[in-house]
């Protein structure tokens, strides 16, 4: 795939980026770094910046970013910026052949830079000198579905210590793992202040908060505010590009028989089936019926979609706006690579009107005609009972705003979010545009509840088709726990369901540690002893 990047002049670093490359480079073997800075402070001129002296150090690079469909946008600004080097692309979705073609160059040091996704971390480098992990605090880089469990990021550390390389942690909003690690290791902490020079100051976006109460309507689904309208109006005629992040794909949240209210949910996980085009399907297996089909409880055909995603939002759209050009980004996208190409393309050339997206959209997009990203609904989030709830809501909406007042830009953009709790004291550290004073406040809350990064959770998951055996074999477990407790252990949770109680089939049922920073020996040995229908996650991303 070819993207038709628009050519930069090398630019010249600023006082604080020279400072920052300098630092990292003149740092022993083995140097950690956090590299934290508003959007569109300059942290990915510093990459660069470091990536050349490695260069001329004859050494390899590996820069980790969270999606695919960010990876073609990197691998363009990279091969535009490094125009004599090798640059390969490294993801999920290649052919087998072509995995294998990069494995084997990056094996015997043809191949200089890697843009990857998290499974780069397992490349055979010849002589690698840094690791960079862009958007370091994206749930993106934990394998949590399958085995093995891990983090790119606690990888990444061990990959650098093996071969003497450095590690660059990146971030506009640094999660709060990496943000205390940094502050209390040897790990570097590395502040970018916004970029000032002579050629382009950015601003900070406006924010605007429109309040849902006052246009609450149980018949409407996608609702546009006269503030969303009128700003959306602005932006067309400006020939400006608006984003609106919507969390969930398809047309609708639920799919609810009008007659007796059951909710239409897969056979086999139980789950909400998802309404996609004339189709009901499920996000979870494979299953797959017609949007004709009968409610399973009254049989009736009156199914009608309660709530809305990016299919029906971009139908909503349509009406108000007819002589738009509205795309979609989300998973469906990003499978043809066809179509993320064009996609790309049109963005950078400024041939698209609206982009209506999932959390794809918020990481690291560099568009300089953005001038409007909006929220339909802040409080529209999933894993609202999770612990990390307010981080990742957060730090999805500091990455948002970060999409406009790109250097080059107008510098007007604004960030306009819906929300039915304006009040919301959350939103007082996004309008100071401070993540920093956000983050030290979570950190806070984690402290007194001792949750991590100040401990340690890990998650035990039986995992069967026989609900009563798991249920069972988790009880014994949980029962054995208690009986003869390992030194280091804090906290035994009573085993329970997660959001997903059964998917393709099987029952999951959980027990949850909380442990000392340091798994003790006999804890290790406990878990070892565990069967194979067990399955171990530490530090998961996700309690439920």
């Amino acid at each position: 795939e070819s993207l038709k990047a628009p050519v930069h002049s090398q630019p010249k670093l600023t006082r604080h980026q020279k400072a920052a490359v300098k630092k990292i480079i003149l740092s022993k073997k083995n140097s950690s770094f956090l590299l934290f800075g508003p959007a569109s402070s300059g942290k990915t001129e510093v990459i660069m910046g470091v990536i050349e002296k490695m260069l001329e150090q004859k050494k390899q690079t590996l820069v980790l970013v969270p999606e695919i469909f960010l990876s073609y946008q990197e691998i363009a600004r990279y091969t535009d910026r490094f125009k004599n080097k090798n640059v390969a692309l490294f993801h999920s979705q290649l052919k087998p052949s072509q995995c294998s073609f990069v494995y084997n160059q990056v094996k015997n040091g043809s191949i200089d830079i890697v843009i990857s996704t998290r499974m780069g971390v397992f490349l055979p480098f010849r002589n690698l000198g840094l690791v960079a992990i862009d958007e370091e605090q994206d749930i993106s880089f934990k394998q949590w579905d399958q085995k093995p469990y891990y983090h790119a990021r606690e990888v990444s550390k061990e990959l650098a210590k093996l071969h003497g390389a450095k590690l660059m942690l990146i971030s506009g909003t640094p999660s709060l793992e990496s943000l205390h690690w940094s502050r209390n290791t040897q790990c570097g902490f590395i502040k970018l202040p916004p970029l000032k020079t002579k050629i382009v100051t950015v601003a900070k976006p406006q924010f605007v908060f429109g309040d849902l109460r006052a246009h609450h309507s149980k018949k409407q689904n996608v609702i546009f505010t006269p503030d969303l309208e009128k700003a959306l109006r602005e932006t067309f005629q400006k020939k400006g590009i608006a984003y609106i992040l919507v969390p969930r794909r398809g047309k609708s949240q639920l799919v609810v028989c009008s007659d007796c209210n059951k909710v239409l949910e897969c056979p086999t996980c139980n789950m909400p089936l998802n309404h996609h085009n004339d189709i009901y399907r499920c996000l979870h297996c494979s299953f797959v019926t017609s949007s004709f089909v009968q409610c399973s409880k009254c049989k009736s055909f009156r199914l009608v979609d309660v709530g809305f995603g990016t299919k029906s939002t971009a139908e909503t759209l349509g009406n108000y706006f007819p002589n738009l050009k509205i795309e979609i980004a989300d998973q469906d996208t990003f499978k043809d690579n066809k179509k993320r190409s064009a996609l790309l393309n049109n963005l950078l050339n400024n041939k698209l009107d609206v982009l209506i997206g999932t959390y794809a959209i918020a990481k690291g997009l560099d568009i300089k005609y953005t001038m409007l990203v909006c929220v339909l609904n802040a409080e529209n989030w999933s894993g609202r009972a999770d612990f990390r709830f307010d981080e990742r809501r957060m730090s999805n909406l500091f990455q948002l705003a970060g999409r406009i007042n790109r250097p080059g830009s107008a510098q007007k953009g604004a960030c306009l979010i819906q929300t039915y709790k304006s009040e919301n004291k959350m939103w007082d550290f996004l309008k100071k545009w401070d993540w920093e004073k956000f983050a030290l406040h979570e950190l806070q809350e984690r402290k007194q509840l001792q949750y991590p990064p100040y401990q340690k959770l890990i998650k035990l998951s039986c995992k069967g088709i026989n609900k009563q055996k798991v249920e069972k074999s988790t009880q014994s477990v949980y029962t054995s726990f208690l009986k003869h407790t390992p030194s280091g252990i804090l906290e035994i949770y009573a085993p329970f369901y997660g959001y997903n109680k059964q998917v393709r089939g099987a029952w999951q049922k959980n027990i949850l540690l909380k442990t000392r920073k340091r798994i003790s020996a006999p804890l290790r040995k406990m878990l070892s002893k565990l069967k194979d229908d067990w399955n171990i996650d530490i530090d998961p991303e996700n309690i439920f």
